[in-house]
């Protein structure tokens, strides 16, 4: 049966890494593929679930998801290429999710804060010089956008999962030949960082570096495709992406994506019978915060204390 060339790869590490070299290290000098849609080929189950909702049903099988990046996300219709920057304007969830992965796999993706103030916005679309971005027109009101750069927008239905322009966009589609997929050395993602004057800093990645620190994430916590990930952070955070999205999804694995954070939720979650997570990444606030509900006490633990999952106990000291 054939597996994946993220499972082939961390066979190996397990084989041969030694620990006189730095496990980063390791993977650049050992890690050859050509492009993120081939890292997530060949996986032993196709069928199996990637994405959850928060509601716990299966929105997207691996084998679906594939589908989508391939033959369905068509970021080609509009002229843009390697190293164009798209922006993604989407409240956190499942569709946030596979735009950022689809996006990643041709162009280079700035995920954005959906709470950002339209000023906001502009002012990223101008300094990040992004050449089109992707609204949700339920949030974001397009017409204080429209003169600032090619505005898309979702058409999700059972069956498709495309981009298309809004309407006044001041933007024709051109239809080109398909694009080609980012190589290991183009700039996969573009993230914004607080930084530690206050002012936004932008970090660049290519896609080998993402995919080594994916790799890095996926065998030191030894994910395999019977992980589920429970992420309630925000997917513009590189935690979030890196290690709530990328890793169990390259592992062959899954995740729950929910709308945000809300302690509650994550407790009812676990608290379903059919729950498949098995462990979860976050920032310290949103630990103390899930610790501190009434309902922590209900799994038997002390809220001061720990968050269990069937795979592992994370102390909060």
């Amino acid at each position: 049966m054939e597996t994946s060339v993220i499972s082939r790869q961390l066979s190996k590490i397990n084989e041969r890494h030694s620990q006189e070299q730095s496990l980063g290290s390791y993977i650049a000098n050992e890690l050859k593929f050509e492009s993120l849609l081939q890292l997530l080929s060949g996986a032993n189950d196709e069928n199996r679930p990637a994405i959850y909702s928060s509601a716990l049903s299966v929105l997207y099988t691996h084998k679906e998801v594939k589908n989508v990046i391939k033959n369905q996300f068509n970021l080609y219709e509009f002229n843009l290429q390697c190293n164009d920057r798209v922006g993604i304007l989407l409240p956190n969830g499942a569709e946030f999710g596979l735009c950022i992965l689809a996006t990643c796999c041709y162009c280079t993706c700035v995920p954005m804060n959906s709470s950002s103030t339209i000023d906001e916005i502009k002012n990223d679309i101008k300094v990040l010089q992004i050449k089109a971005l992707v609204i949700d027109t339920n949030i974001v009101d397009a017409e204080q956008l429209k003169a600032t750069t090619l505005l898309l927008k979702l058409n999700r239905t059972a069956e498709t999962f495309k981009l298309e322009t809004i309407s006044d966009s001041g933007a024709v589609e051109c239809r080109v030949n398909k694009s080609a997929l980012n190589s290991s050395e183009d700039t996969c993602l573009l993230l914004q960082t607080s930084g530690t004057t206050g002012q936004k800093k932008t970090v660049p990645y290519k896609l080998k570096t993402f995919i080594i620190s994916t790799l890095c994430v996926a065998f030191s916590w030894r994910l395999t495709p019977t992980d589920c990930n429970l992420n309630m952070m925000p997917l513009f955070h590189v935690g979030g992406i890196v290690r709530n999205l990328f890793a169990p999804l390259l592992t062959g694995g899954s995740v729950i994506l929910c709308e945000g954070f809300d302690p509650n939720v994550f407790w009812d979650i676990l608290e379903t019978t059919q729950c498949p997570a098995t462990w979860y990444y976050a920032a310290p606030t949103i630990h103390w915060a899930i610790l501190q509900t009434n309902k922590c006490g209900n799994f038997g633990f002390k809220s001061e204390s720990y968050v269990y999952f069937k795979k592992w106990i994370i102390r909060i000291s």
